[in-house]
């Protein structure tokens, strides 16, 4: 199949999986991408296998992608060179991207694939969510990476195909991470801003007496109160402060758990949507503790421990089992790697992604 795909993330190599694992399964791809004047990363053309990445001109702040305004030329050009079967535009239905990318489709008589994440339909300005009205009408399918973003999908244009397919997957190394040693290693990656919770899971780990180490990857403005927490709280030794890690370094982290715990709270405006720490830990066989919090549950999947969030004695209780018991921990990583492999891996996720392209290109 020939299918276009219009994604800022692409710009990136190193996030170039999916597309990858779908063009192994056949696909011919054209990406486009941002190329915006003065940034510092800026993108060129690639060719890559059957997999053409191609830049668009965009002005505006690729840190605020959804309001990057691309080259509705440039578009148009490389659908005329190109002839897609289809389009897919991984950018939320609201952005300026997706709605010159909808009116290139529609120009151009190619089916439109949209994108969405975020489930908050109401909490959209008037000028966006009469962009998504637009945008939407032109579809021919939406996914959605998540249930949540699915299901608000439905509600606001129930004649429209949803499928949920998560956005880019992780990939699932050959083997699962084998560790031995007298102790317990868990990991907290992510951001240190209260959203994260990592105050609760510093009250938590100190039922668990000696024996164990917290290897925390991230920084962020709570820093200093957590680390005077773990002062307090007598497990300071305990914390291994490990800053803000590239991706690498992150990935090689995994070797060294025995347990990841994410376990955010809820506050206002604010769910768990991505949480690509948690899969990475289950494709790598690492068993983890979640929160009740956006995505988590439905990741997690029976594959993985869930608690209450904000919850300390659950969190506890739930890491004095695994802490105890190497070989429920085993069990709960074998899952989490299996659900990895059939769920979110990248082979599964460019799977259903040309399903869903099949689907449509046999209905219209």
């Amino acid at each position: 199949m020939r299918a276009m795909i219009i994604a800022r993330p692409y710009a990136n190599p190193s996030d170039r999986g999916k597309l990858r694992a779908l063009a192994g399964l056949g696909a011919e791809l054209t990406v486009l991408v941002p190329d915006v004047s003065g940034s510092r990363a800026r993108s060129r053309f690639e060719s890559e296998g059957s997999t053409r990445v191609i830049p668009v001109p965009a002005r505006g702040d690729l840190a605020q992608p959804e309001e990057l305004r691309w080259s509705g030329r440039a578009i148009r050009r490389a659908i005329r060179d190109v002839r897609p079967e289809l389009i897919q535009v991984e950018e939320e239905p609201w952005s300026i991207a997706a709605r010159q990318a909808a009116r290139e489709a529609k120009r151009a008589q190619v089916p439109l694939v949209t994108f969405s994440r975020i489930p908050w339909p109401e909490r959209l300005p008037s000028g966006s969510a009469l962009r998504r009205r637009r945008v939407m009408s032109l579809a021919s399918a939406a996914v959605a990476s998540n249930t949540l973003a699915a299901r608000a999908l439905r509600s606001l244009f129930p004649d429209l195909p949803v499928a949920v397919v998560p956005l880019h997957g992780v990939d699932v190394p050959s083997a699962p991470v084998t560790r031995s040693g007298d102790t317990l290693n868990i990991g907290f990656i992510g951001r240190l801003v209260p959203e994260r919770a990592l105050d609760v899971v510093l009250r938590a780990v100190v039922p668990l007496g000696p024996g164990w180490r917290l290897f925390v990857s991230g920084t962020g403005p709570e820093q200093i109160a957590l680390e005077a927490l773990a002062e307090r709280l007598g497990i300071a030794g305990n914390v291994t402060w490990l800053g803000a890690q590239p991706r690498a370094q992150r990935l090689a982290l995994l070797s060294e758990l025995d347990l990841l715990v994410s376990v955010p709270r809820p506050t206002e405006g604010w769910q768990e949507l991505s949480a690509t720490p948690v899969m990475l830990a289950m494709a790598h066989g690492i068993p983890v503790i979640g929160s009740r919090n956006g995505i988590l549950t439905e990741l997690l999947d029976g594959a993985g421990m869930v608690v209450p969030p904000d919850e300390v004695e659950a969190l506890a209780t739930a890491m004095a089992e695994l802490a105890g018991d190497p070989a429920r921990r085993h069990e709960i990583g074998s899952a989490g790697r299996k659900r990895a492999q059939e769920a979110f891996s990248l082979h599964a996720v460019a799977q259903s992604t040309l399903e869903l392209w099949q689907q449509l290109a046999v209905s219209v």
